[in-house]
């Protein structure tokens, strides 16, 4: 009697669920700037990438930081980045970006008024790679986005799935894409 009750509330339960993710209701965000001071290990991956495939570590340059934190910045969103190394005097030795970008943000939230808003709504993102740099950004650059469900993925679980970075990150529907 007891199963009969309740493997069909399971599975109205999992139908709920599953319409519910599947229509994302969109919101009005608006474009804010932002700005990014990132420094990044002494040794780092050629680049990150989802292919799930491992990497080998070799040293860094700042050209290979600023390539891979765009890659991140273009993955959460970001738009109209500006580089400006201005900031990454004090960072010695160690690999040093710094730049500017537009991220979306509620309408109405702190800092984000003045420009007309937009549909937006929430999207997972899921980065594999360069699993230090991952867990480094989540810790400074996802913080600038509007970000909810962020997981901070430790280095050995990373290297063992290969996924550092996961986010759902508020971005422009895909009406806006197009109209863009």
């Amino acid at each position: 009697m007891l199963i009969r009750i309740l493997v069909p509330m399971a599975i109205i339960g999992l139908l709920a669920c599953g319409g519910a993710e599947a229509v994302a209701p969109s919101q009005p965000a608006v474009w804010v700037q932002r700005e990014l001071r990132f420094v990044g290990p002494d040794y780092l991956s050629p680049e990150i990438r989802d292919s799930g495939e491992p990497l080998a570590l070799t040293p860094t340059s700042n050209e290979q930081l600023y390539t891979q934190v765009v890659f991140v910045l273009r993955q959460l969103g970001a738009r109209s980045i500006i580089r400006d190394m201005r900031g990454c005097w004090r960072a010695g030795a160690r690999p040093c970006v710094a730049m500017t970008f537009k991220v979306l943000a509620p309408n109405g939230a702190d800092g984000a008024a003045g420009e007309s808003p937009i549909d937006a709504h929430w999207q997972p993102v899921q980065m594999g790679g360069d699993c230090a740099l991952l867990q480094e950004a989540t810790r400074t650059i996802v913080p600038l986005f509007s970000a909810k469900n962020i997981k901070l993925i430790p280095v050995s679980t990373c290297e063992k799935i290969n996924v550092g970075l996961r986010a759902d990150v508020l971005k422009p529907s895909q009406e806006e894409v197009a109209a863009r």
